[in-house]
């Protein structure tokens, strides 16, 4: 699975194991929590990060 930030292009990819449903949830927990760390670090509230922080979109593709 991997991202594209818009505003400064930055990249994450990592490979969700092979599994069910619940791996592939947990892996987007993963990647939820490290966006709101990042918006954090930066110095914004946690609380202001529903509201305020970056939209995530998420394109599932079954391209294998």
């Amino acid at each position: 699975m991997g991202a594209l930030r818009y505003n400064d292009k930055k990249r994450v990819c990592f490979m969700i194991k092979k599994g069910n449903s619940e791996t592939f949830h947990e892996q987007l927990k993963k990647l939820h929590e490290e966006i709101r760390q990042e918006w954090i670090n930066l110095g914004n509230l946690p609380e202001d990060f529903r509201e305020k922080g970056p939209k995530i979109i998420i394109i599932l593709d079954n391209a294998s």
